[in-house]
Parts: structure tokens; sequence; C-alpha cells
């Protein structure tokens, strides 16, 4: 099965989730506010150009948004997923199976893996906390130069900190024109 296949049918398995994997039901904005979320905001922005990153990590990872399509997009990233709630995690384990997608799920509370030596070279994480708590979270965790990418309504910010670059990214979902934010904090 190739991408646009896959992104397809992990549309498919969203919809017909035996849990509400997303508040959409409508297929066309299953695919074009869930799915491609991932594609319209990275689709302007050149941040990994000249980039070379090994270990990534995406939190609350258990509908698979944005998990999967960024795993689509950025094949060489190795990823680890965190989903703390187990029957969100099974599935998506299950689904990344079905896909033929070979990554690592977490069962587990992230706030929990500060106490661990990983470190990451990106973190992505969308709607898991406040943009400011998931900042305050999320960033111990990430390698010199890292990155952490929080997709966010577009009315969100985080405070400035001396030890990271801090931008934002404004996107619109064209379809149905909604405006919608990255955060992206790089570790200095």
């Amino acid at each position: 099965m190739n991408n646009q296949e896959k992104l397809k049918v992990f549309t498919d398995l969203l919809r017909g989730a035996s849990w509400r994997a997303v508040g959409w039901r409508d297929v066309d904005q299953i695919l074009e506010l869930g799915v491609l979320d991932s594609h319209y905001a990275f689709k302007n922005l050149d941040l990994f150009e000249k980039k070379e990153f090994k270990l990534w990590l995406d939190v609350g990872s258990g509908n698979g948004l944005n998990a999967i399509p960024l795993a689509l997009m950025f094949p060489d990233w190795k990823g680890v997923f965190v989903e703390k709630n187990f029957k969100k995690a099974d599935w998506l384990k299950e689904t990344l199976n079905f896909l033929d997608m070979h990554y690592e799920v977490l069962n587990f509370d992230v706030r929990k893996m500060v106490e661990k030596p990983d470190r990451y070279d990106v973190i992505t994480a969308r709607a898991l906390f406040p943009p400011n708590i998931a900042f305050k979270t999320l960033s111990p965790l990430l390698n010199k130069n890292g990155f952490l990418i929080l997709f966010c309504g577009k009315d969100a910010s985080v405070a400035s900190n001396k030890k990271f670059k801090i931008m934002t990214h404004d996107y619109e979902i064209d379809a149905f024109g909604e405006n919608r934010k990255l955060i992206i904090a790089i570790k200095l």
C-alpha cells in the first residue's frame, strides 16, 4: 500500500473506530481537518531542510493524529508514540500494524518521561495540554538543537524563554477556511 492509500485507509479507520477517535463524522472533515493537517502545516515551511533528525517523540498519539501522517511525510524519523490511555494506545498499535508501519507505541504518561534518560530531536504534540504547559512538560525531553512542535489553535502562544528560539507559523485548512498555528521551539 502506498502512502496515499495508507492515508485513505487511516481516514476510514478513524471514522470507524469503536471509540470516538475524532469529533468529526464527515469523511471530508476527518481527512481535511485531521489527517491532512500536517500537510497544511508544513506545506509552506522549510523547517527541516538541511536538518537530520534521528529520534522523534509524538505525545498524545492515541488517534494517530498527527503521528501517522507525519510518519508518512518524514519516513526517516525513528518514532516513538506515547499515549496515556490504554484503549487508545492499543488501537494505535493495531492501526500501525494494519498500515504496515513500524513504530514503538508506549502506553505511558509523558510527564513521567523526564525521569528517563531518552532525549529526542523532534517532539510533536496536538491538543495535548495548553501550549505553556506542553512547553514546560516536553522541553526537558529535547536534545540540543531539537524541535518542539505544537499543533495549536490560531490564538495559541507560549512565553519567551532564553534557552529556546520560539517561532509561530500560521496556516489554513483550505477546504474549511480554518486557521491554525504551529508553535515551534528550538532548544539552543
